[in-house]
């Protein structure tokens, strides 16, 4: 077994300042992304993450909704958004396009 040396400390040095920058960079990079998705453009995604996001997150609502009513968003993620987007309108939005495919839960509002 080794013994740890106390007279050569193990040292990591984080640099927090740089960490929270990179962390506010990526945040802000990831709102710019989502905010230059236009409703048309949102009709041509395939991907069901990337329509969840711009759905919970988009500041635009008929974007939101637009990535609501993709053929490539699951009940699943249109669930989630139902109960998890901070707009109440994209929430109702959500509820309204699940009744619509025939994926509303029972005993849900």
């Amino acid at each position: 077994m080794t013994k740890h040396d106390d007279s050569h400390p193990i040292t990591s040095v984080i640099n927090t300042g740089e960490l929270m920058r990179q962390l506010a960079q990526k945040e802000a990079d990831h709102r710019r992304r989502v905010q230059s998705w236009t409703a048309d453009r949102v009709k041509e995604l395939t991907g069901g993450t990337e329509l969840l996001d711009i759905a919970l997150h988009h500041s635009d609502f008929d974007v939101a909704v637009a990535a609501l009513s993709n053929d490539h968003m699951n009940a699943d993620d249109r669930r989630y958004a139902a109960d998890n987007a901070t707009d109440t309108r994209v929430r109702d939005a959500a509820e309204a396009e699940a009744i619509r495919r025939g994926e509303h839960r029972d005993g849900r509002g």
